[in-house]
């Protein structure tokens, strides 16, 4: 099977990846069908999903229970320029599961 990959955020934030060709869901923090719209997704076969902080600070549960998924792989991407280090944390979780031991 072969898995498509998307890219989540405000339009704002995002719209430079429609330029590049990648497939974009614009999607904002504050929309109550965020999580259902994102399962949906994942059912239609998006494997890999970049999502945005300002995104994924909304469904951290929706995150969480993926984490210890093959698929989907969901990869973080900041916001805005003082966004938090939410994607490096995770990033660097993964990779202490991976090798055992920080090394970023």
């Amino acid at each position: 099977m072969e898995y498509k990959i998307a890219i989540i955020g405000e339009k704002d934030e995002i719209y430079a990846y429609s330029l590049l060709g990648m497939k974009v869901f614009y999607m904002t923090a504050e929309d109550p069908e965020l999580s259902k719209n994102i399962r949906q997704l994942i059912q239609d076969g998006y494997g890999v999903l970049f999502i945005t902080e300002k995104i994924a600070k909304q469904i951290p549960s929706l995150i969480k229970q993926y984490d210890d998924e093959f698929m989907p792989a969901i990869i973080l991407i900041p916001s805005d320029y003082d966004a938090t280090s939410m994607g490096l944390d995770r990033l660097n979780e993964s990779v202490i599961k991976a090798v055992g031991r920080q090394i970023l």
